[in-house]
Order: C-alpha cells, then sequence, then structure tokens
C-alpha cells in the first residue's frame, strides 16, 4: 500500500528565505537569553532551581512516609 498523504509539507518546499529566517531568528533567540540570564546572574537561578528540586524531594518523601506509615 503506497501512502500518498504526508503530515506536512515536504522538505523540497522550504525556500532559501525561510531556512535563513528561521536561522536569523533562533540566533536572536539564543542572543535574547545569554543577555537574560547575565543579567539576571546564572548562579541566582540555578541555586533557586536546585532548591525548589529539594523541597519536592523532601515533600515527596515525607508524605510518602507518612502516607505508608498510618
Amino acid at each position: 500500500m503506497e501512502r500518498t498523504e504526508t503530515a506536512g509539507p515536504p522538505f523540497d518546499s522550504v525556500t532559501r528565505e525561510d531556512g535563513a529566517l528561521r536561522i536569523g531568528l533562533k540566533a536572536a533567540m539564543v542572543k535574547a537569553l545569554r543577555r537574560w540570564l547575565q543579567a539576571n546572574e546564572l548562579f541566582t537561578i540555578v541555586a533557586g532551581v536546585a532548591g525548589a528540586l529539594v523541597v519536592l524531594s523532601a515533600l515527596l518523601v515525607f508524605g510518602g512516609y507518612l502516607i505508608v506509615a498510618r
């Protein structure tokens, strides 16, 4: 059985302008992310994420203990 439908347009239909626009947009997003990380200090962001993970894991462990211990 031959499939005639595709999930999206074929790769041939992407023009060079579309590809260049996507690459330019990606580069602009990377620059914006780097500026945001530098402005907000990466260490503070990493410490916040790590702290949130520790708190959530502690809640899961102690909550599971309380459920099992009943």
